[in-house]
């Protein structure tokens, strides 16, 4: 499962193909501390649970980038609980407690790719770790849900959207098209599902291995993350 994302600050850039003018899109929000992002250079930046990153979600009719943490503890939950970073399609789009999120929480989050851990060897005993990213150039989405009140709380928080691939539990990892059915307003359960089978797949996806990813002295070096 995502164990960290590799987040790029330039939120209008990775808006740029969804058909949005870009007057509409809030600068502000859009940087840890609420700094604008306009003129802003780009860079990257390594996003763990419980930390805060940016993310997608519509106010109104028109996106917005808002400023959330990764980890969410539902205000109706009972008791002490660790935050979710995870929940299922069908979790967020058929459980009744979680109507009202898929119906106004619906976020993306731009990404350049992200950390997860595989097994490796003949008795997948080995675990290595792995950075996925798109072979392409064109913009990348993970889907997600978002609590994010006008005034920041507790029960703040944002989840990452997994789906089951046949071949284990993978993100919601979307194109830019597929990201605009996302957040389409009249997205239901089956819509999703049909939503969930044109989602990127492996053959559009390439995990670089860390040792690979220090070989390369490419931008993604650049991270800092190698280690």
């Amino acid at each position: 499962m995502c164990e960290a994302i590799v987040q790029t600050c330039d939120a209008f850039a990775a808006l740029a193909p969804l058909p949005w003018s870009a007057g509409s899109i809030d600068p502000v929000a859009g940087l840890p501390g609420g700094k604008a992002v306009q003129g802003v250079a780009k860079r990257e930046r390594l996003v763990k649970p419980k930390m805060r990153l940016r993310a997608i979600v519509v106010r109104d009719g028109q996106p917005v980038s808002v400023e959330v943490r990764w980890g969410w503890v539902p205000d109706w939950s009972m008791g002490a609980r660790a935050p979710l970073t995870h929940l299922s399609l069908e979790q967020v789009m058929r459980a009744s407690q979680y109507a009202r999120l898929r119906g106004q929480g619906r976020a993306l989050i731009p990404v350049e790719g992200w950390y997860e851990s595989t097994v490796d060897g003949p008795q997948a005993k080995r675990t290595r770790q792995a950075f996925v990213t798109s072979r392409s150039a064109g913009p990348l989405f993970l889907a997600a849900i978002a609590h994010v009140g006008e005034h920041p709380s507790g029960c703040d928080g944002l989840a990452l959207v997994t789906h089951d691939a046949g071949s284990g539990t993978e993100l919601l990892a979307l194109d830019a098209q597929a990201a605009q059915a996302w957040l389409a307003t009249d997205l239901d359960w089956q819509r999703a599902q049909t939503l969930a089978n044109s989602v990127i797949g492996e053959a559009q996806l390439e995990q670089l291995f860390i040792a690979k990813r220090q070989q390369t002295g490419t931008q993604r070096k650049a991270f800092g993350l190698a280690g």
